[in-house]
């Protein structure tokens, strides 16, 4: 940590808890237990953590001078409507930006935009404090989109995951993800592997796939990347992580591989409609060694033999997103950061 100013996260990630515990234990908050909160203060002193002056319970001077002056903060999720905000990633997400913002005292819009000429008035400094931006990143520069307020992007949700903003993101640590994907299926004693991705233009698949690719491949394994189609900029949008007849021809295609023993598939949802396409057409999915990604039980519950998932941490990017929101308020001169949740696997998503 030397030369670097301690974070919220940094606690965190060194105590082995979520922001939120750091969040409660920093308030005293009761329904901490008195171990975490000495393990964690522990940490808060062996850092040098220092905290802003909370939001709760301030009069307006002070709420001012860390950028609150109305107490309401945006989530704008650009192109996920309907449907897809029912996903329950997305839910997930959500449920972990309304906690911190109450723990803060803070008040939650959640504002889905389809259209973006439609851009809601109220995301000016007269109505909100600032933004949390999920979903998929528009043709126009985001940063002069959103120029007059303070934000924080949730997941990657640049079309190119190479692609650099100058702004707050907080997003899964995909890499990792994909590595975890490679070292499970290397200690089940598999040799040849499929990646399976229907949605070209999701951002985060891509990375995944290419550190599973590298990570299992280096072993002296092999993996066959099967990835359809060109992708429009908005595919992983109206339709999330799918699109249902690209994914049966990728499943045609798997079935005419030979000697391939395990899968990769790089969400739940997805995961979901390859047993069931596999099952159509004869093929029991037990005839592979398969792990998945997000840690979805909707998805997961029906399924048999039980893949093994990754959990990306969609209630800890919530979370995070919201202590680097009201980091950024209280701070505009800050750089720019990007605070990567560490994944975790579970081997089997019922215990």
């Amino acid at each position: 940590m030397k030369g670097k100013i301690p974070t919220l996260q940094d606690v965190a990630k060194e105590a082995g808890v979520s922001a939120m515990t750091v969040s409660r234990v920093v308030n005293d908050h009761p329904r901490i237990s008195p171990e975490t909160a000495t393990k964690v203060k522990e940490v808060i002193e062996r850092l040098g953590y220092t905290t802003a002056p909370s939001a709760r319970k301030r009069g307006r001077r002070s709420r001012a001078n860390q950028g609150i002056h109305t107490g309401h903060i945006a989530v704008v999720t650009l192109g996920l409507t309907g449907s897809a905000l029912k996903i329950p990633l997305f839910a997930t997400t959500l449920l972990g930006v309304q906690n911190a913002l109450q723990e803060a005292d803070l008040s939650m819009l959640v504002t889905p935009v389809g259209d973006l000429s439609r851009l809601p008035g109220l995301l000016d400094r007269r109505s909100v404090d600032g933004i949390i931006v999920t979903g998929h990143a528009p043709q126009a520069d985001l940063k002069k989109l959103f120029k007059n307020l303070p934000a924080v992007y949730a997941y990657n949700i640049l079309n190119d995951p190479n692609e650099t903003l100058d702004v707050d993101r907080v997003v899964p640590n995909n890499e990792a993800i994909g590595e975890i994907a490679a070292e499970y299926l290397t200690k089940q004693e598999c040799k040849s592997a499929v990646f399976l991705d229907p949605s070209p233009s999701h951002p985060e698949f891509k990375v995944r796939g290419e550190a599973f690719k590298a990570k299992f491949e280096g072993s002296g394994r092999k993996v066959t990347s099967i990835i359809h189609g060109e992708g429009k900029s908005d595919d992983h949008i109206s339709d999330p992580d799918m699109k249902e007849g690209v994914l049966e021809k990728q499943i045609d295609e798997l079935l005419k591989l030979k000697d391939v023993d395990s899968l990769f598939i790089p969400s739940d949802r997805l995961t979901a409609r390859v047993y069931a396409f596999l099952r159509e057409k004869g093929v029991s999915p037990s005839n592979y060694k398969i792990i998945s990604c997000n840690n979805e039980e909707p998805f997961l519950e029906g399924l048999y033999p039980h893949p093994a998932t990754i959990e990306i941490g969609a209630e800890k990017i919530g979370e995070a997103a919201v202590a680097q929101l009201i980091k950024r308020l209280a701070s505009k001169e800050l750089a720019s950061e990007v605070v990567k949740i560490q994944p975790e696997l579970i081997e089997d998503p019922r215990l």
